[in-house]
């Protein structure tokens, strides 16, 4: 139905945290999306017996369905559970996700409402009882402290009929709609 993995054979409807949120990931992000691979079947990443940025050279490809929201639950979840709290920084900078896509969301996931929850990331580490007990940049809510997550969309020759979802996973994010690219210029403007 496409949103079954080609190579696992898994349901698509979680997103995979291919690089780990961290000061020195570049060289770990640009190999994703280097126009190179020297795993063409990515024998070395089925499986996940390593950390992914330890495997050869791999490569984004466009295979299956769209799992958006999915795949934002996936990033609120590792914000949630680890990735804000480990921030030495986290009071200091926003946070953002960017989600390039080629079409709306296809495997029964919500990603308008997920995209809603990102604004309120809890950092699940901490307890709090007032504001001032959070770092600056977040505030607290039911004992934690929260920080605003902007989903950014970018839609890439996205269908008209399809882009009216991808305007409101942008709209729910907090960035006022999805941005419109049709060509690698306009990726390069909206990025």
């Amino acid at each position: 139905d496409g949103c079954v993995d080609p190579i696992s054979g898994q349901v698509l409807n979680t997103g995979d945290i291919l690089v780990q949120l961290g000061a020195n990931n570049v060289a770990n992000i640009l190999k994703w999306i280097n126009h190179s691979e020297t795993d063409p079947g990515e024998t070395g990443w089925v499986g996940y017996t390593q950390a992914p940025e330890s495997y050869a050279d791999p490569e984004l490809q466009a295979t299956g369905g769209t799992p958006i929201g999915g795949s934002l639950q996936t990033i609120y979840n590792q914000l949630a559970a680890t990735d804000i709290h480990a921030d030495a920084l986290r009071g200091c900078r926003p946070y953002s996700v960017i989600v390039l896509t080629d079409g709306e969301e296809s495997c029964n996931t919500n990603p308008v409402s997920v995209a809603a929850q990102l604004r309120s990331v809890p950092d699940n580490a901490s307890s709090c009882t007032s504001n001032a007990q959070c770092p600056p940049n977040s505030w607290c809510s039911g004992g934690k402290c929260r920080y605003e997550v902007k989903t950014y969309v970018i839609a890439f020759a996205v269908a008209p009929n399809e882009y009216v979802n991808c305007h409101q996973i942008g709209v729910a994010g907090g960035t006022g709609g999805a941005i419109p690219a049709a060509s690698q210029a306009d990726l390069v403007t909206a990025m």
